[in-house]
């Protein structure tokens, strides 16, 4: 993007630099921690000390805490494939799963679809630990970041925006 070579990048947090055109935020992300019924409810990172943790690449890098107690761990993965998350909490290979709420629900779907998981699923619980992040678009031309925010704004007020989010909610 900074070399110009692609006009934007999706998902990218206002911290990304100043030599971008950011977007108004168009998607949140919920990071949530899941957990079999059976452990122990989670407050914060530090009472993940000693337990099997598995998250999305690159997670302790841009979750604010987490790398800080990677160490304390039993185990941690960082999976490149989110696919794998809710299979390896099913099959009691870590107690805990790092990963975006709708994400993980899309593959615990298909796990079940698949067969992986049994047709009933598994019940789990929720951790919010985490804050939602929102994420902006960033463009290298100011024309085009501006004409992203404007159809933003119109698909906000016309309820197209609440219909697309609503389309895939239903997916999960």
């Amino acid at each position: 993007l900074r070399d110009k070579n692609i006009d934007l990048f999706t998902t990218v947090s206002p911290s990304s630099g100043d030599d971008l055109y950011l977007t108004a935020p168009y998607i949140n992300f919920n990071n949530v921690i899941f957990s079999s019924l059976k452990a122990k409810d989670i407050k914060s990172f530090d009472d993940l000390a000693g337990q099997r943790l598995t998250a999305f690449q690159k997670a302790s890098e841009l979750i604010a805490g987490l790398g800080e107690i990677e160490e304390g761990l039993s185990v941690y993965i960082e999976t490149p494939s989110q696919a794998q998350q809710a299979l390896l909490l099913y099959y009691d290979r870590v107690d805990y799963v790092l990963s975006e709420k709708r994400i993980f629900e899309f593959y615990y779907n298909q796990a079940i679809s698949e067969g992986k998981i049994p047709s009933e699923g598994f019940p789990y619980k929720i951790h919010r630990i985490i804050p939602t992040t929102e994420y902006s678009m960033a463009f290298t031309d100011e024309t085009l970041r501006d004409a992203f925010d404007h159809g933003l704004v119109v698909i906000k007020s016309n309820g197209t925006y609440q219909k697309i989010l609503d389309k895939y909610d239903k997916m999960l």
